[in-house]
């Protein structure tokens, strides 16, 4: 991740990412205490994947991912933009030289919501994820690029609750109907659930920094629509915003 920010790079404990998840913000904007209220920051994912979809592959590695948001409120309405992008692929292994290959996701994430008192909130968007995949197959020779897109509207709810001047609790769960595409095969659906929640620290007046946990499941389905199972992504998160008010 040559390009994301060195110095937030240096604070990292803990993140990361399999596939991309569309969910609210944490809400540390939220914690600055003014009607019109502008956030910068850096957010991330470090999940470990699992599925219930029998195929003869395993991940063999992780999938680190990091990028940048920007977040606005005005009172109670909030909207928000978020690009993350892998830094590193996800190695997945059939256990014989068929098909290795290696995956690099990389996704928008648009938000718009409404707080309806200081706890509890709704809020709708948009995903966008691309995939590119490297892979090795023995019967062609050398290495084969492949792409796909994930995307779709979502809808979800978002919650916090205040345990101290400086720090408070938030919970988000939102439901996304995406449809997802491969190079030269038809589109067909993947649903994907996430829950993400964790606690927030504003440590000075325009800063805070959240460590949460996230889990995402997307639930698999065939060009024919038949359920096959589903995968998940789960880890934590950690992310570090700046907060303007006036």
């Amino acid at each position: 991740m040559k390009r994301l920010l060195l110095v937030f790079l240096m604070s990292l404990l803990l993140v990361s990412l399999g596939q991309t998840a569309w969910s609210a913000d944490d809400g540390a904007n939220k914690s600055y205490e003014s009607p019109v209220v502008v956030s910068v920051g850096v957010t991330s994912w470090y999940p470990a994947y699992t599925t219930t979809y029998t195929q003869p592959y395993k991940a063999t590695t992780s999938e680190f991912m990091l990028g940048p948001r920007v977040s606005f409120s005005y009172k109670d309405f909030f909207l928000g933009a978020s690009w993350i992008t892998a830094a590193s692929g996800i190695n997945w292994s059939t256990g014989n030289s068929f098909l290795d290959q290696n995956e690099k996701q990389s996704a928008l994430n648009l938000i718009l919501g409404y707080m309806f008192n200081q706890y509890v909130g709704l809020f709708g968007g948009y995903l966008y994820e691309t995939g590119s995949y490297k892979y090795n197959n023995s019967l062609i020779s050398g290495i084969h690029l492949l792409s796909n897109t994930l995307q779709g509207p979502g809808l979800g709810v978002t919650g916090k609750l205040p345990i101290g001047d400086n720090f408070f609790l938030y919970l988000n769960g939102s439901w996304m109907w995406a449809t997802f595409t491969w190079d030269g095969f038809p589109s067909y659906t993947r649903n994907v659930l996430t829950i993400d929640g964790g606690l927030v620290l504003r440590f000075a007046e325009s800063a805070a920094v959240s460590l949460g946990w996230k889990h995402q499941m997307n639930f698999l389905y065939s060009y024919s629509s038949v359920y096959l199972g589903s995968e998940s992504f789960t880890g934590p998160t950690l992310s570090l915003t700046w907060s303007f008010g006036s």
